[in-house]
């Protein structure tokens, strides 16, 4: 993103970083992941259908994937994820 824009937006990057993540593992082990991923309506991304997710910083909290079962923040900035909070960089394994 960097190359082609003089100003990245976080957010964007955030979503591009987990969403190449997600096709790598889909690429490199079908097995893991059968589909690719879907935009939401609620939330920001469904993985093979039924796993959402909604990325963001440190602070995003569950209000927008709220009542929606199997529902993942996926938060940058932090160390550990704690029950349904993922720290964004655990998805750089599966590349």
């Amino acid at each position: 993103m960097y190359a082609i824009s003089e100003e990245v937006n976080t957010g964007s990057l955030r979503e591009l970083f987990f969403v190449n993540q997600i096709r790598n593992a889909s690429t490199i082990h079908p097995q893991l992941i059968e589909s690719t991923v879907e935009v939401s309506g609620q939330g920001d991304f469904i993985v093979k259908g039924q796993y959402t997710f909604e990325i963001g910083g440190k602070v995003k909290g569950f209000r927008q994937i709220s009542g929606v079962e199997n529902g993942y923040v996926v938060a940058d900035d932090i160390e550990v994820g704690f029950k349904n909070k993922l720290p964004l960089w655990v998805f750089g394994f599966m590349y």
